[in-house]
């Protein structure tokens, strides 16, 4: 079994709905023809009947995951996209590991460093990814 879609109704209205796909993706990120293997590969948001947002998924010879970008609805462009290494770890982007806050020091909210020591104490920083 596996979900294809899913709806929120009011009265025979459609309020909400998600569909799912299922398989490999090609370099265009659409699903392969007759590769459905189990694997998530796209979501769908729709309210009513305006898309929200696209979200694809690729993954390596393995089938680990390897990417994950998100699309705007209404225009399809890209708004975020994160890529993982061979252990599941999410990898920055190259400019946010070496960035410099101006001073010539390396800022760690910016490198994406953990438990940086920040003014007084030390503090827990994600990172931010775009």
């Amino acid at each position: 079994f596996q979900l294809t879609s899913q709806s929120l109704k009011r009265g025979t209205e459609v309020v909400q709905k998600f569909e799912y796909g299922y398989g490999q993706t090609n370099a265009a990120g659409e699903i392969t023809p007759n590769s459905n293997n189990g694997q998530l590969a796209k979501i769908e948001a729709f309210i009513g009947a305006a898309k929200q947002w696209t979200q694809k998924f690729c993954y390596d010879s393995i089938e680990r995951l390897s990417k994950s970008e998100e699309y705007r609805g209404d225009t399809n462009a890209l708004t975020y996209k994160q890529v993982f290494d061979s252990t599941g770890s999410a990898i920055l982007p190259q400019d946010r590991e070496q960035s410099d806050n101006g001073s010539g020091e390396s800022d760690p909210i910016r490198a994406g460093r953990r438990d940086d020591d920040i003014g007084n104490g030390r503090h827990r920083v994600d990172p931010i990814i775009s």
